[in-house]
């Protein structure tokens, strides 16, 4: 009996050590759930790396970057391996009562990213939390501030946040969103202050779209979201249990999170 799990199957052409190869390689990946965007960064940060430096299309890659590329694509091989249940309740959970959204945002000097959950009560008082969507996007050329960096990723939380409830059907609790970033949950916390245009967009964006009482503080160490903003290799990926089911706090009682710094209060 075959189980009910997604895998992936990854047939990969050899492609020329050159930045078209690589774009190439990149742009074959369709994943569009991002179950294993931590893995697929590591790609996208070597593309922008070969751009940032001006490599022509046809130029081979110098030994640096001829490594980097070899160790990322020799672990396709691993991607075999990586499985995650297509049902997002376990079939023997029973009879659910309540179904609710997380959604933590991080960003780093490298990339940003999202990773969203589906945290699930049953009525005899189980609790279960699984991936349901990941993002991971390189940063830009011209870098802004990790603040203005983290503030945009949390925008792009909260627009998941409606995309991914129109698509679930279900009947949903209010969603939560999680930061490690204090100065982000104070961008979004304070209403008299006024920002300049970049922050001021985004900021209004989230309160349009969620309630500023939905986010929350979460640590570096335990933001599932850190993984898809920094990238993870393979054999990492699969030895974590944080990327597909989020931090441990997310399967307790909700008295049990993390509470939000006295100076974002």
């Amino acid at each position: 009996m075959s189980s009910d799990e997604f895998t992936f199957k990854i047939n990969l052409k050899e492609k020329p050590r050159m930045r078209r190869g690589v774009l190439s390689v990149a742009a074959s990946l369709y994943e569009p759930l991002g179950f294993v965007a931590p893995f697929t960064l590591k790609g996208k940060m070597l593309l922008q790396d070969l751009c940032r430096c001006n490599l022509p299309w046809d130029e081979e890659m110098n030994n640096d970057e001829a490594n980097r590329w070899s160790r990322w694509t020799n672990q396709f091989q691993c991607l075999g391996d990586f499985k995650i249940r297509r049902s997002l309740v376990p079939p023997d959970f029973g009879e659910v009562s309540s179904y609710q959204l997380h959604h933590f945002a991080d960003a780093s000097q490298t990339g940003y990213g999202v990773a969203t959950y589906l945290r699930t009560v049953s009525k005899n008082n189980q609790v279960n939390s699984t991936l349901v969507m990941g993002r991971a996007r390189v940063a830009l050329l011209k870098r802004p501030s990790i603040p203005r960096m983290v503030l945009t990723t949390a925008a792009v939380a909260a627009q998941l946040d409606c995309k991914i409830r129109s698509e679930l059907g279900l009947e949903l609790c209010d969603s939560v969103f999680w930061s490690d970033s204090t100065s982000v949950l104070k961008y979004i916390r304070n209403m008299s202050a006024r920002y300049h245009t970049f922050v001021n967009n985004r900021v209004n964006l989230i309160r349009d779209l969620s309630d500023i009482t939905a986010w929350r503080y979460v640590n570096t160490s335990v933001n599932p979201a850190d993984l898809a903003s920094r990238g993870l290799d393979v054999d990492s990926l699969l030895e974590t249990s944080l990327w597909l089911t989020g931090p441990e706090f997310l399967c307790q009682e909700q008295d049990s999170w993390p509470a939000l710094p006295d100076d974002v209060k």
